[in-house]
C-alpha cells in the first residue's frame, strides 16, 4: 500500500459494541467525509466532536469545511445529517473523561455549539429556508427529515445569534 489505510470497521454490526483504538483527527475527518457506512460517519464526527469538547479545542478549518460539505450533500438524508451535527450529550461526555467536571465540559460543549452555529450561520440559514415543509402537516418520512434538519438549523441561527452567557 502506498499509504496507510483508514480503517471502517464494525459495519453493518447492530450490536452496541465498543472498540477501542486510536485515530488521528485525519482519519476521522476523511472517515466523515468518506465513509459510505452512516453509522461509522456519524460515529466519526461523534468522536471529533468529543474530542474538541473534552480537550477545548476551536473547530478547524478543515472540519467545519467537511460539516459543510455534508450539511448539502444530495445524498445523505435531512434526519442523519440532523444526527451528525447534534452534539454528544453532557452525560456521555461525563462516561469519557476520568475526573469529571460538570461546569468545564458544559462550557466547552456550548463553546464547540456556537463555533459550528457561528462559523456555518450562513449554511444554516439556507438550510433553514430550503428545508420547509408547506402545506398540510404530513407524518411521512420525507418531511419529518427535513422538519428535524431544519428545527436544528433553527436552533443553530439562535446560538449564533446569542453569547455563551445566554441560556
Amino acid at each position: 500500500l502506498s499509504e496507510k489505510p483508514v480503517l471502517s470497521i464494525n459495519r453493518d454490526f447492530s450490536a452496541p459494541v465498543i472498540i477501542d483504538f486510536e485515530q488521528t483527527n485525519d482519519e476521522l475527518y476523511f472517515q466523515l467525509q468518506h465513509d459510505d457506512n452512516p453509522f461509522n460517519q456519524w460515529e466519526a464526527a461523534q468522536k471529533l466532536f468529543v474530542s474538541h469538547i473534552i480537550h477545548h479545542q476551536k473547530l478547524d478549518p478543515s472540519f467545519l469545511s467537511i460539516c459543510e460539505e455534508l450539511m448539502f450533500h444530495p445524498e445523505l438524508n435531512p434526519a442523519f445529517k440532523e444526527l451528525l451535527f447534534t452534539l454528544p450529550a453532557e452525560a456521555y461526555l461525563h462516561e469519557q473523561v476520568e475526573l469529571i467536571e460538570p461546569q468545564e465540559l458544559h462550557l466547552s460543549r456550548r463553546s464547540i455549539r456556537h463555533m459550528l452555529a457561528q462559523s456555518l450561520q450562513k449554511k444554516w440559514l439556507q438550510i433553514y429556508q430550503t428545508h420547509q415543509t408547506p402545506g398540510e402537516y404530513s407524518a411521512s418520512p420525507d418531511q419529518s427529515s427535513k422538519r428535524a434538519f431544519k428545527n436544528l438549523a433553527l436552533n443553530m441561527l439562535m446560538d449564533a445569534d446569542n453569547s455563551l452567557g445566554s441560556t
